[in-house]
C-alpha cells in the first residue's frame, strides 16, 4: 500500500502532522502500535492534564471540557472525534518492525498482534512516537535476573510499578518517585518474577516478606 506521508504514531502529534498533511491534498496514512493515543489511554483512570483545554487542541477543532483543566476521558473522547472529523486513515495496533529506503522512496513494514506483516511505500515519513508509554531506565546495579513487582493502591486508580533490577536503592527511589506521582498510595504486595532458568518454569513466583517496606503517606 503506497502512500504520500506515513506518520508513525497516532497521538496527539501525531494526529496533527497527519491533519496538517492531509489539508494539503497528500494521502496520509497514520500507523501505531496500540490503540488511537495510545499513551493517553494508559493513563490512570481519573487523571487530570496540568494545562489548560486549548493548549491541547489540533486540527483547529475546539476542545471543550466542563472543567479548567480536562480529565483523560475527556481527552480521548476529544482526539478520537478529532480523528473522525477528518477521516484520517489509523492503522492500529501495528508495530512497525522497519523502516528503509531514502527520501521520496520509503519502505516500512509492520506487524499486528497477530503476526501478520503488513507492507507500505511512501514518499515521506513523520515519526511522532512519544515519550511517555517508553521505558527510560534508571541504570541501578542490580540483580539482572529478576523483576520486582509491586501492586499499588491509591484512591483514583489501581497501578503497576515495576522494578527491573532488585536492590535497596531501587526500592528508595521507586518509592521516592511514587510519593511524588501519587499523593496517597499503599503497597498492597510485592512478588518476584524469575527469568527463566534450568530447572524451573518460567513466570514462576516467589513471594517477599517485605512488611516494613509498606508505607502510606501522610494526608
Amino acid at each position: 500500500m503506497h502512500a504520500d506521508v506515513i506518520v508513525i504514531g497516532a497521538g496527539p502529534t501525531g494526529l496533527a502532522c497527519a491533519i496538517e498533511a492531509q489539508k494539503v491534498g497528500l494521502k496520509v496514512i497514520s500507523i501505531d502500535k496500540g490503540c488511537l493515543v495510545n499513551s493517553i489511554f494508559h493513563y490512570p483512570a481519573n487523571m487530570i492534564f496540568f494545562t489548560t483545554p486549548e493548549l491541547l487542541e489540533i486540527g483547529d477543532i475546539p476542545f471543550s471540557s466542563a472543567n479548567p483543566k480536562p480529565n483523560r476521558l475527556e481527552a480521548l473522547e476529544y482526539y478520537r472525534k478529532v480523528a473522525e472529523h477528518y477521516k484520517l486513515d489509523v492503522r492500529q495496533y501495528q508495530r512497525v518492525e522497519t523502516v528503509t529506503g531514502q527520501d521520496k522512496s520509503f519502505r516500512i513494514t509492520t506487524c499486528d498482534r497477530l503476526g501478520q506483516v503488513y507492507d507500505y511505500g511512501c514518499r515521506k515519513v513523520i515519526v511522532s512516537t512519544g515519550y511517555y508509554d517508553r521505558a527510560n531506565l534508571l541504570r541501578i546495579p542490580g540483580d539482572p535476573g529478576r523483576i520486582v513487582q509491586a501492586q499499588l493502591f491509591s484512591y483514583r486508580s489501581l497501578l503497576t510499578f515495576k522494578l527491573m533490577k532488585e536492590s535497596p536503592l531501587a526500592y528508595r527511589e521507586g518509592l521516592r518517585l511514587l510519593r511524588l506521582l501519587i499523593p496517597k498510595f499503599a503497597i498492597l504486595g510485592i512478588h518476584h518474577e524469575d527469568r527463566p532458568t534450568a530447572g524451573k518454569r518460567s513466570g514462576q513466583r516467589s513471594s517477599i516478606n517485605w512488611s516494613r517496606g509498606c508505607e502510606r503517606s501522610r494526608k
